[in-house]
């Protein structure tokens, strides 16, 4: 037996109504129509689904068993339109972005002011947070876009290499240094520095091992694990520092100099999607416009 889906809807807004009338309506359809349709579908059936007594119909038991047989379907189609309206929101609504501190200042902003440029209707929730917290609730669903160094374990996250920056050497403006076009490992002999210190997933182990390898070790005066507390730290005069590029601009109008550094150190800076989320119609433009604005600024190749 081959039942129609629409002689099935005209029967569970019949019941569910308690009137043809009322089907009708909910139905946009016309009452004769309904009880056309329904005296077919008790033909095809082969026994009697209501009980008509002056326009008023009850269902018989027949007819309330095969009710909740399509309430249950119907329960399903009810939830995937749901999911799907969700899903549509998703896309049309703007990003949930986060990022490290460290990104926060002038690069990022500079992104958003290019992509929304292009596009008018763009909006964004911006959260500047540290690792572990931007990772939970990438994890969590709550955050549609992530960039910060590149996590040691990304777990269910989707990885997009970004840049793969150079770090510079942070100098205050009247240091001896600033007349050097380039600062190399051996001019940090003497010299007072600021060193990052590792977190969870925070790797600067390529300072580390760069510090290290001078004979004898160069005085480390102060030890941070945020860029900007460095910057801060170099603005007023109390070393020097091997620095991320992106808050460069923000802090030389407080009188820091950045010169570029050899032997070259560099970090891997990523972008990170959640695997199992539906994604903003902006995401692949914004990825893009990221990877683009790191060259643009000559960071490096990405």
């Amino acid at each position: 037996m081959s039942l129609n889906f629409r002689d099935l809807e005209v029967f569970y807004q019949a019941v569910r109504s308690g009137t043809l009338t009322a089907a009708a309506a909910a139905l946009h359809t016309s009452q004769p129509t309904v009880s056309r349709t329904l005296s077919k579908l008790e033909r095809q059936l082969g026994f009697p689904l209501f009980e008509r007594r002056k326009g008023h119909v009850s269902p018989t038991p027949e007819a309330l068993a095969l009710f909740k047989e399509i309430e249950q379907s119907y329960i399903g189609i009810e939830r995937i339109s749901s999911r799907v309206q969700e899903i549509k929101a998703r896309r049309n609504r703007g990003l949930n972005l986060a990022c490290y501190p460290a990104l926060s200042q002038v690069f990022l902003p500079e992104v958003i002011a290019h992509f929304a440029s292009e596009h008018p209707d763009f909006s964004a929730s911006i959260l500047v947070s540290g690792p572990v917290e931007a990772r939970r609730m990438m994890e969590n669903g709550e955050i549609d876009l992530l960039v910060c160094n590149d996590i040691q374990t990304a777990g269910d996250l989707m990885k997009i290499p970004m840049v793969s920056a150079r770090f510079q050497c942070v100098l205050p403006k009247d240091h001896p240094l600033c007349r050097k076009e380039v600062v190399t490992l051996e001019d940090l002999r003497e010299q007072r520095l600021i060193a990052l210190d590792a977190e969870p997933e925070l790797d600067w182990r390529g300072h580390q091992e760069l510090f290290s390898s001078l004979e004898p070790p160069p005085r480390i005066d102060f030890h941070v694990k945020r860029s900007a507390i460095a910057y801060s730290l170099v603005a007023q005069g109390l070393g020097i520092s091997i620095l991320e590029p992106f808050s460069a601009a923000h802090w030389r109008s407080s009188g820091v100099v950045t010169r570029p550094f050899l032997p070259e150190l560099k970090y891997d800076y990523s972008i990170y999607l959640p695997r199992l989320r539906a994604p903003s119609r902006y995401v692949d433009g914004f990825v893009e416009a990221l990877k683009s604005h790191c060259k643009r600024l000559g960071f490096a190749d990405g």
